[in-house]
C-alpha cells in the first residue's frame, strides 16, 4: 500500500501571524506530493522541533506520509456524502458558500488521490486507528 507512494514535502511558507483568529494565517504551509501529484497541507505550531540550546531556532517538522494520507482520507469522505449530511456531521453551516467550498475541496482532493493511485477505502481502513 503506502510502500508504493512516492512522497515528497516541500515548506511554503511559515506561520503569517503569531496570533489570528484564521487558522491558515498561524500554520505552516506544505506542498506535498503523491505518486507526483500535489496537495496543500498545513501544521500548526505544536509541528516545530525543540531548540537544543538557547542559539537554535524551532523548525518545522515535516509531516509524514500516513499524517497526510490520514488527513486527505477523512476530506475523501465528502465523495461518500450528500453536502447536506456532510455538514451535519462536521458542524457545517448548509447555507454557507464556505461550507460549499470546503466540501467541493474535499472533493477535489479525493479525485486527485485517485490519480496519484491511492486506494481510499484501503487506507481509511489501515488508519483508522491513526
Amino acid at each position: 500500500m503506502t510502500n508504493a507512494i512516492k512522497f515528497e514535502t516541500a515548506l511554503i511558507r511559515g506561520p503569517l501571524k503569531t496570533k489570528s483568529s484564521d487558522w491558515e494565517e498561524t500554520a505552516f504551509q506544505w506542498r506535498v506530493t503523491l505518486n507526483g501529484v500535489s496537495f496543500q497541507y498545513f501544521t500548526g505550531a505544536g509541528w516545530v522541533t525543540k531548540p537544543k540550546n538557547k542559539w537554535d531556532q524551532a523548525r518545522p517538522k515535516p509531516p509524514s506520509l500516513d499524517d497526510v494520507l490520514h488527513s486527505l482520507v477523512l476530506d475523501a469522505s465528502a465523495c461518500d456524502q450528500s453536502f447536506d449530511d456532510w455538514c451535519g456531521e462536521y458542524g457545517y453551516d448548509t447555507d454557507s458558500r464556505k461550507a460549499l467550498e470546503t466540501y467541493l475541496a474535499c472533493q477535489d482532493n479525493a479525485t486527485k488521490l485517485r490519480k496519484a493511485g491511492v486506494n481510499i477505502a484501503a487506507e481509511r481502513e489501515r488508519l483508522q486507528d491513526y
